[in-house]
C-alpha cells in the first residue's frame, strides 16, 4: 500500500529495510539508510526497534530527514525519547488525538479512562471507538441477533453520524477506518478526510 501511494505521488525510488523481531543491533541499517540519503523515514514499526534504529542513526541526522510513521509510534515511551533528543516525528492516526480532540466520542472516552484511573493512548481509543461504535450498533437491532444483520448494518454506512465521526463502509477495504489523522511536526493535527480512498 506505501508503493502504490508513493507511485501515485510521481516517487519512484525507495528502499525497504524489514527488521527481525528480536533483532536489536540496527547499525547496518542505519549505513544502508545514510547510503540511500533519504529526505524521509517511513516507520511502520513499533517503538522499541525504531528508538534503536534511531540511536544508531544519530540524532544530528535527523537536522535533515523527516521521520514519520503510524500510531504505533505515539506510546508515552516513544515520544518521551523524542521528546528528550529534539526529534520532530510525523504521526497518523485512524482515531482522532485522545488527549485534545473536541469530538464527543474522544470527550466520552476520556471520561471513562479518568473515571477508572488509565491513561489516554491511541491504542485504548481505538479499542473504545470499536466497542461502542458496536454497543451501538447492537442497540438499533431487535432479536434475534446475529452475523449477517450486524455485517449488513456495517456495510449499510454511509456518512453515518457517530458521536462526533463521519463513518464510511470501504467495501475495498472493508473497514470504517477513516479519515485518517496527522500530527504533523509542529505538532498540529489535521483531518485528512480527502485523503481517504
Amino acid at each position: 500500500a506505501a508503493h502504490e501511494q508513493l507511485r501515485r505521488y510521481g516517487i519512484a525510488q525507495w528502499l525497504d529495510l524489514p527488521y527481525g523481531r528480536s533483532q536489536t543491533d540496527f547499525k547496518s541499517i542505519a549505513k544502508k539508510i545514510k547510503e540511500f540519503m533519504p529526505e524521509a523515514i517511513g516507520c511502520f514499526s513499533i517503538a522499541f526497534p525504531t528508538k534503536e534504529l534511531f540511536d544508531s542513526l544519530g540524532t544530528d541526522y535527523f537536522l535533515g530527514v523527516t521521520p514519520f510513521g503510524i500510531s504505533d509510534m505515539s506510546d508515552e515511551f516513544f515520544q518521551r525519547f523524542l521528546n528528550n533528543r529534539g526529534i520532530k516525528f510525523i504521526f497518523s492516526s485512524v482515531v482522532p488525538d485522545p488527549f485534545s480532540s473536541n469530538l464527543e466520542i474522544t470527550s466520552l472516552y476520556r471520561s471513562a479512562m479518568k473515571k477508572r484511573g488509565f491513561k489516554y493512548n491511541f491504542t485504548s481509543f481505538e479499542t473504545y471507538i470499536s466497542g461502542a461504535l458496536f454497543a451501538h450498533v447492537i442497540q438499533n437491532f431487535t432479536p434475534p441477533f446475529n452475523k449477517e444483520k450486524i455485517i449488513k448494518y456495517f456495510e449499510e454506512m454511509k456518512n453515518y453520524p457517530f458521536k462526533g465521526l463521519s463513518l464510511t463502509f470501504n467495501p475495498k477495504t472493508r473497514d470504517l477506518g477513516q479519515p485518517i489523522w496527522v500530527k504533523t511536526i509542529d505538532g498540529t493535527w489535521l483531518n485528512c478526510s480527502n485523503l481517504s480512498g
